[in-house]
């Protein structure tokens, strides 16, 4: 009876490992740590495969073979489970071709495929939706690092046990692959772009079931065990006092896995399942029927449960209902804060609520915040125009192709004649500004209603849309037509000048009431394209004008017969010529700030200097230092100060007056020519006030340590008085004696040091002159010339003449720079005779000696034959023929002769030399 009942249990195993595997012949199962990941997250896909695989194809250059790829299937691990880095490890042996191969060249790449892993199901290898991944890189020993070592060891005996036990006398070694470029095809649709970074960067994600996943190759489809209960038969007496047994599921119920099968598994009679049921029978084993109905009750909603050989899955009846809430202590328990009772779902009821009308009150709050800002104040557009024409206005404007662009010199009359062009055809111009009216679009706007008289009815960034008005009318008209027509219509009165109203009243208010009762007529612009081209001075004009008249207000009396546009520039030949005790500015450069501008800068304030009004008007070329002292007071309130140069004045040199002011002054001088003189004021410029107060705080400092040095001298001369005996005369002519003394000291101090400096100059120079000689010497050591050979093949004189003449007109040249002759210089030549029989060498030595001695070792160093040595637009051509005989040689760089770093290093201690003696 034993033996039959182990029989009848080793026949129970039996079918319950075939149970399990009953798919192996379309897959194997495989356990996985995690899920697999959706394939558009390309960075989670490859770590995930490269984690969930074992095992893969390694590729390296095969000297041996001439370079050909040799690609072997290896073992790999990056990490233990779940906690993987990316990097695969490899544990391998110089026995191994790859390891040989990796040693010499560490080029190498890995491919994973995810068909080993078993998630493809019936899918071929090369299908793109299962994957593939190859990792380029260097494949190197892991060494130096004690915890890399460690880790690696310890990733690859995890995931391959059998490695542990393989022979040491094999010398297997870890080896790394530092990626540096991914090559992945999860889907279709070519490659993924990955890069090493977002590779190394995704974070692992582990599987949120209890236990591992086991998928095979197919796809899933769970399976309920056969619920048979066997027993022997009463007809067979053989088998009578058998005890019943029972077959229960392996895996406990709470941590039961899934197994997979074949989509169209079915309890076929020729599977194998169902022949061992049927062998099992025909023995005489039948199912317990005291169990059957409970059984069928419970799983009576699955239509396959009578099925042999498949696994039990639990239903959700049959789940038990213990939840982490159970745990709970709830003697923590509060009426304010009670603990809530498990399955009820009373928790996260509450948190929703506590999370609405915390959204609610926020809500509130920013509605209150939003009631409570501050409204923008309108624009003129918005107050003048009704809405709706507004919103046509815009919608029109912002639809606009053509802009017109404001540079650097900003709002020009040219600027604003194209504006005036363009609203003679369309109401609408769309402007857009650059440079430094864009830093500063408020202005720009401001400006632009002033000059033009148009609204700004939309801004964003730097475009603007400039509306010309319903009641335009086109400001330009011809000068010889307004003189005719101001001559017949105009009265007088129109033209009267403010003098004749100042002397004719009696006062202040008769003088503000004759002003407001009369109007000065508008002032004339000269316009853009035509001489006799004008259009009268809007108001916003004259405002900007009248801005510009203030930086002028205090500097001096103001020029009558000014020519040019208003205002009236300061006369310079009315101001002082020689100023009592006038000094240069004083100025202090911020730290960090470089003094010279540069060419940008230099540009940028030209263009700012060319629209600006002139401030001063010259006509005397020395004697300056009036206007240097009211160019330094408008530097205060401008950066830019322009001087013009009176006309009709003899003997005017608008060069000795620039030099003249720079000179008094201290400010860069941006353009000059006849008419013009433009300075800016300098990065170091400081205004009035905050350079007397430095100057001051200087003297106060030195004041105080003169001080000091006389106190200590008087403390001398007291101690000294202190230790004679003498009279009172006696006493005084030592201490006038002493003074002596001490300033003969100083002088001999500040001669000592001086003479100290000197001399560590001296010794200083002396080092380095000695270093320089000392390394020009080793280099010359270094350096072992070639000596010609006396035996090689010559040229005629017709030959000569010829390759000459071929030579000069050659193209093609070799530059020999301040490095001289070193190896690269050799080896140009003999690449350049790979392709021509001739070379030309031009160097810049001015000395023909110099040029000879080159010529010669070229000639000595390389092989060749010297044709000619001649001058050239760019120095000296050094002409070398290969010879009828040339056969390249297997070095082309000399060893003789200095590297480039050396003969660089040569050169600048011969500079350094020359230039110190």
């Amino acid at each position: 009876m034993n033996i039959i009942n182990r029989a009848a249990s080793i026949l129970l195993l039996l079918v319950f490992f075939l149970a399990i595997f009953q798919d192996s012949v379309h897959g194997r199962p495989l356990l996985l740590s995690m899920s697999r990941p959706k394939p558009d997250d390309a960075a989670l896909f490859a770590r995930w495969l490269v984690s969930q695989s074992s095992w893969g194809v390694l590729n390296t250059i095969a000297s041996d073979m001439g370079g050909a790829p040799f690609g072997n299937v290896v073992s790999f691990s990056d990490g233990l489970p779940d906690k993987g880095r990316g990097i695969p490890y490899f544990y391998l042996t110089t026995l191994d071709p790859t390891a040989r191969n990796a040693l010499k060249d560490q080029r190498s790449s890995f491919t994973i495929s995810e068909y080993a892993i078993g998630t493809c199901g019936k899918k071929d290898p090369e299908n793109p939706s299962c994957a593939k991944i190859t990792l380029v890189g260097k494949l190197k020993v892991v060494t130096g690092d004690p915890k890399e070592t460690s880790f690696a060891q310890t990733a690859l005996f995890t995931k391959h046990p059998e490695m542990e036990g393989w022979p040491k006398s094999h010398d297997f070694q870890i080896y790394k692959l530092e990626i540096e470029e991914i090559f992945m095809i999860n889907w279709f649709g070519g490659p993924k772009p990955l890069t090493v970074d977002q590779y190394l960067q995704a974070k692992m994600i582990a599987s949120s079931s209890p236990t591992p996943m086991l998928l095979p190759f197919c796809n899933f489809h769970p399976i309920n065990p056969s619920k048979t209960l066997l027993n022997p038969s009463p007809s067979h007496s053989l088998f009578s006092t058998t005890p019943s047994f029972s077959l229960k599921p392996f895996f406990p119920r709470n941590t039961l896995p899934v197994f997979a099968t074949s989509p169209d598994t079915e309890a076929l009679p020729e599977s194998a399942i169902r022949r061992i049921a049927d062998k099992l029978r025909s023995l005489g084993f039948v199912e317990e029927p005291k169990n059957q109905e409970t059984q069928e009750n419970a799983l009576s909603s699955n239509p396959t449960a009578n099925s042999p050989g498949q696994i039990f899955v639990p239903l959700p009846t049959q789940l038990p209902k213990y939840r982490v809430g159970h745990t709970l202590d709830t003697s923590w328990s509060t009426p304010e804060n009670p603990v809530p009772q498990p399955g009820l779902g009373n928790s996260i009821q509450k948190f929703h609520e506590l999370r609405d009308e915390f959204l609610k009150e926020k809500e509130k709050e920013r509605l209150k915040n939003k009631e409570y800002k501050k409204e923008r104040a309108p624009s003129l557009a918005e107050l003048t125009l009704p809405a709706e024409e507004l919103r046509r206005l815009r919608t029109v404007g912002i639809a606009l192709r053509k802009k017109l662009k404001i540079g650097k010199a900003g709002i020009t009359e040219g600027i604003v004649n194209g504006i005036h062009e363009r609203w003679r055809r369309m109401e609408l111009v769309k402007i857009t500004c650059e440079d430094i009216c864009r830093l500063n679009m408020k202005r720009t706007h401001e400006l632009l209603e002033k000059k033009t008289g148009g609204l700004v009815i939309w801004r964003s960034g730097s475009n603007i849309i400039l509306y010309r008005g319903a009641d335009y009318k086109y400001p330009y008209f011809s000068e010889i037509s307004f003189e005719n027509n101001s001559a017949q219509d105009a009265t007088p009165d129109l033209f009267m000048g403010t003098e004749e109203h100042m002397t004719n009243s009696s006062g202040t208010d008769a003088v503000k009431r004759d002003a407001s009762d009369r109007k000065s007529p508008p002032r004339v612009i000269q316009g853009v394209g035509s001489p006799d081209r004008v259009r009268f001075e809007l108001p916003g004009e004259a405002e900007h004008t009248e801005e510009a008249d203030k930086l002028l207000e205090g500097l001096g009396p103001r020029f009558t017969d000014w020519w040019g546009c208003e205002p009236l520039p300061i006369d310079a030949d009315l101001l002082p010529a020689i100023v009592p005790g006038y000094k240069r500015p004083f100025r202090l450069l911020p730290y960090g700030v470089k003094p010279k501008l540069t060419n940008d800068e230099m540009t940028t304030l030209r263009r700012l200097g060319r629209p600006l009004p002139c401030h001063f008007v010259l006509g005397r070329n020395r004697k300056l230092q009036g206007l240097a002292a009211a160019i330094v007071k408008l530097w205060e309130k401008c950066e830019i100060a322009k001087v013009a140069v009176k006309r009709g004045v003899q003997n005017t040199n608008s060069e000795l007056m620039a030099e003249e002011l720079k000179w008094l002054t201290g400010g860069t001088l941006l353009s000059r020519d006849r008419e013009f003189i433009v300075f800016y004021r300098g990065k170091d410029f400081l205004p009035s006030a905050v350079s007397s107060a430095i100057e001051e705080r200087r003297k106060q400092v030195f004041e105080v340590e003169k001080r000091n040095g006389f106190n200590s001298s008087v403390a001398n001369a007291k101690e000294r008085k202190q230790s004679t005996t003498g009279s009172v005369s006696d006493d005084g002519h030592a201490h006038r004696n002493n003074q002596k003394g001490v300033q003969e000291k100083k002088k001999l101090t500040s001669m000592e040091a001086a003479i100290k400096r000197n001399a560590d100059k001296l010794t200083t120079a002396l080092e380095k002159k000695a270093e320089a000689e000392n390394l020009l010497l080793e280099l010359e050591e270094d350096e072992v010339p070639q000596q010609s050979d006396m035996d090689k093949e010559g040229i005629t004189e017709e030959e000569r003449f010829m390759l000459r003449k071929i030579g000069l007109r050659m193209k093609p040249f070799l530059l020999l720079g301040r490095r001289g002759v070193f190896d690269g210089t050799v080896e140009n030549m003999h690449l350049h005779w790979k392709y021509r029989e001739l070379v030309k060498v031009i160097t810049g030595r001015k000395t023909i000696e110099e040029v000879h001695q080159i010529a010669r070792m070229l000639e000595a160093e390389s092989g060749g034959i010297l044709v000619a040595v001649e001058l050239v637009n760019k120095g000296h051509a050094i002409i070398v023929y290969r010879g009828k005989n040339y056969e390249r040689p297997a070095s082309l760089r000399p060893q003789t002769l200095l590297s480039k770093r050396e003969a660089m290093k040569r050169s600048i201690e011969a500079q350094r030399r020359q230039v110190m003696f």
